[in-house]
This record gives C-alpha cells, structure tokens and sequence, in this order.
C-alpha cells in the first residue's frame, strides 16, 4: 500500500505477504497482512508486525490490492480484496491508535472488487472505488462516519470498453476531482493519467481531461493535495 504518514519521523508502510511449505504454492498459500515502522523518516525499518493472518489454505484464500489511508482524525484504515471463498468481498479493518490495536474485519460484499483505492474527500467522508476484472466499469462507495459503515448501492463512474484503474478522490470548492489511470480500448500497452470533475457531488462527471499521456506509459497515480489550489500528482 502507499506508505502512511504518521508524523514528520513516523511513517508506517503496509503490505501482505505469503508463505507456504506446500509444492501446490498457489493452493497452500496463506497470505498474512503485516507492516513496518520506521522512526527516522524512512532511512530505517523495524521487523514486520504481525496485524491479521488472512489465507486460508483449503479454500484457496487470495487478497489482493491491498490499499490504505490515515484519515483526518488520525485513523487508519486497510481494505483489500478477497477474491475467494464466495461470495467476494473487499474487506476493511482500521485502527486508531496508529497500528497498536486494529478492530474486527468487515465486509462490502461485491462480485468484482479489483484495483481497490481509499480517498477522504471530506474529513469523516471516505469513497472507495473499484473495478472489474477487466476495469472497464468503475463504481465507488462512500462513508459519512469515517469509514465505520458504507452505502449500500455502489455509484457508478464509467461503463465502457476502456480500462480506468487506480481511480482517487479529491475535494476542492465546489467540485469533486476524479485522477485515474486511463487506457484507450483496443490498446494493450501505453496508459495515461488523466482527471474528471463533478460540480454535483459525484452525480455526473465531465469528460476526461488530460494530465500526461505519453509513449513512457504513466500509471499508478497519486494525488497531494496541499491546499485547495495546489495539488501534486505522484506516478509511475
């Protein structure tokens, strides 16, 4: 997951991990979600921490993008995707007190939850978007009590034959911004980063606008913000 800043020298970076003993590596997997800490601003790392065993060896448990945010009250809340047993699923777990404790796993139960990505519009207002296999339709939920529930009835952002993957939020007066990693139908390869904006709280987008698209193949957006009319796109 992206790395989560706690303070100027904290920063907690989260990530899963397999093991297995098993010749059969992919049936015997059991994937198991630690982090590390660092407390000099990244030149050094403690030993993994331990925060949920996830795999399930006889039911062919696979977790995948695994995402994570600190919200505005200093929460910080993992989602991934658990593609088996049925029914699929993302789940969530946060913690409040920067990792020392984590809450119970919950769920939002969802067919196709691929390319999984947390943004905090507002504070306490989350939205988590996703994708499906294919990413060529995009949906997103939201959470008005910092990410405790979530709506039913997933909203959506684009049905088309193109790829949007990576989809995050940003806030600004009176429009709501839409970065994403865009990839034209019918090509394989070449990606770019572009943005969309609502003026309706997310009822109805604009067209795609361009950020980059170039032959080097951009992707992976992230989005600073460091006031209402300054941001920073970091990208691969």
């Amino acid at each position: 997951s992206v790395p989560i800043v706690i303070s100027n020298n904290e920063i907690l970076i989260i990530y899963s991990w397999g093991s297995s003993s098993s010749s059969n590596y992919w049936q015997s997997i059991i994937d198991t979600l630690y982090y590390s800490k660092s407390s000099d601003g990244g030149r050094s790392w403690s030993n993994p921490v331990c925060i949920l065993e996830l795999g399930i060896n006889n039911d062919f448990d696979r977790n995948w993008y695994l995402t994570s945010i600190r919200t505005s009250s200093g929460r910080i809340i993992i989602a991934w995707y658990q593609q088996y047993p049925s029914p699929n699923s993302i789940k969530l777990i946060n913690s409040d007190d920067n990792g020392i404790t984590w809450s119970d796993t919950t769920s939002i139960n969802s067919t196709s939850s691929f390319n999984c990505n947390l943004s905090e519009i507002n504070p306490g207002k989350i939205l988590i978007s996703y994708t499906n296999y294919n990413a060529t339709s995009v949906r997103y939920r939201e959470s008005t009590d910092n990410g405790d529930t979530w709506s039913q009835i997933p909203a959506s952002f684009s049905f088309s034959s193109n790829r949007i993957r990576n989809l995050l939020f940003v806030s600004v007066p009176f429009k709501l911004l839409a970065f994403f990693e865009f990839t034209a139908s019918g090509v394989t390869q070449n990606s770019g980063i572009y943005y969309r904006v609502s003026t309706d709280n997310g009822f109805s987008w604009s067209a795609n606008k361009l950020v980059i698209d170039s032959p080097t193949n951009e992707k992976n957006p992230r989005v600073i913000k460091f006031s209402d009319s300054e941001l920073e796109i970091i990208y691969q």
